[in-house]
């Protein structure tokens, strides 16, 4: 099959378009989707790189990649929920290539109107921001939480799945993105910035949200560089110390 490798850590230069390359192998509970689509992480530059080489060490060469869509190929003999031509969406490993062999457990269907192609976008970063409200945060319907960097991919993932849940969202954006949160997200919006004034933001925060159970914060940088998320406990006026759920991709969580 046709996929793209790496043979050592580098720079994009070491992304190799080959053809002849193994089919993944299949197992009782696998689903094998022929690709349409793929998407291009954080996380896909960084392990490239070595710069997470610890965290995920990769046997060269290696196929990159998190996020896949298609349709069905073939299924393993375990499998009664899928069948050749679904089409499908998963959250992967090896997705730079024309097959990928995925555990159905982790594999969805894909429902009619939605493009394959942008559907290759969401696995990751849909399946990131459910798991920060659901499992990091543990939000519960009637709480009110406040998800930091709002209008990232995460950021809006973790929106929509506390509004599911029941719970009141605070989203916290940048000054140039408020138009926007309030048209696309519809929560409260307030404006959250880095610096001396943003003190004065968490108190209105906290006016906003008597009674917070939690913050859930999606940042997109390290602590030391977001001096305003560590104001929370100290500026806002909780009835109750809220916990914080971190994110991002410089994090390295």
């Amino acid at each position: 099959m046709k996929a793209v490798r790496i043979h050592e850590y580098g720079g994009p230069d070491q992304l190799k378009f080959e053809d002849g390359v193994p089919e993944p192998t299949m197992q009782g509970g696998t689903v094998l989707i022929a690709l349409a689509a793929t998407s291009v992480n954080p996380i896909d530059w960084k392990v490239r790189s070595g710069a997470r080489q610890k965290d995920f060490p990769l046997k060269l060469p290696a196929i990159l990649g998190r996020d896949v869509s298609g349709t069905v190929r073939a299924v393993g003999a375990s499998v009664t929920n899928f069948k050749p031509g679904d089409r499908v969406i998963a959250l992967s490993t090896a997705t730079y290539a024309e097959l990928v062999a995925v555990e159905s457990s982790v594999v969805t269907h894909l429902p009619d109107g939605v493009n394959l192609e942008d559907a290759a976008a969401l696995p990751l970063i849909a399946l990131t921001g459910d798991q920060l409200v659901r499992h990091a945060a543990a939000v519960q319907s009637g709480q009110t939480i406040v998800v930091t960097g709002a209008l990232g991919s995460v950021g809006r993932a973790a929106v929509h799945s506390a509004k599911k849940l029941g719970a009141r969202v605070i989203a916290g954006v940048r000054t140039r993105q408020l138009d926007d949160a309030r048209l696309l997200l519809r929560p409260d919006v307030v404006e959250l910035r880095a610096d001396v004034e943003q003190r004065f933001e968490m108190r209105r925060v906290g006016s906003l949200a008597a009674g917070l159970a939690h913050v859930v914060g999606v940042v997109q940088a390290d602590p030391k560089d977001c001096p305003g998320h560590w104001h929370w406990r100290q500026q806002a006026d909780f009835r109750q110390s809220p916990r914080c759920a971190l994110h991002g991709h410089r994090l390295g969580v």
